[in-house]
């Protein structure tokens, strides 16, 4: 049996990848905080996705259901917190199959943030109407994005070294 088909190698990887993914997704959400108040321009405006979600769940709810704004906005937190640690879950399937030489945290952490936002700012996020496509940004929300998932990333891929070490 290879070390990558045994199951409890399997769990390990994957319990590393979501630990790693919540490490990231900490690290997007701070960088977030400092240039929502210290650099503004660089922050996309338009529709929050975690909170677009939680506003299609509300319509699931019998009329006349009052949702308070903090609910609201701790759910829309929980959403965006589960999409950072599903990328840090696939990061670590993708990685069982990489060469061990093509896994650097720079390399590949700034591969997977770029991925994370290539699908969400030329993908989904436009398709959906909750932001203007990439190319519709102004230079400093694009460089800001990028800049964030890359170093969302990037923290993804060097925290799953050290858990996964840890473990």
């Amino acid at each position: 049996m290879t070390h990558a088909h045994d199951p409890a190698h399997l769990v390990h990887h994957a319990l590393a990848g979501v630990g790693a993914g919540l490490a990231g997704t900490a690290v997007m959400f701070a960088m977030r905080s400092f240039d929502q108040r210290y650099a503004p321009e660089t922050v996309p405006k338009g529709n929050d996705p975690g909170m677009f979600l939680v506003q299609q769940a509300e319509r699931l709810l019998p009329d006349g259901t009052a949702v308070s704004p903090r609910v609201e906005q701790g759910a829309a937190l929980a959403t965006h917190v589960a999409y950072g640690t599903l990328y840090g879950l696939l990061f670590s399937l993708v990685k069982l199959a990489m060469p061990q030489d093509r896994q650097h945290p720079f390399v590949f952490g700034g591969i997977l943030g770029t991925a994370a936002w290539a699908a969400g700012h030329l993908g989904f996020l436009p398709a959906l109407k909750l932001g203007a496509p990439a190319w519709d940004q102004n230079r400093a929300e694009l460089a800001g994005e990028l800049t964030r998932h890359v170093a969302c990333g990037i923290a993804t891929a060097a925290a799953y070294n050290t858990i996964h070490d840890a473990l």
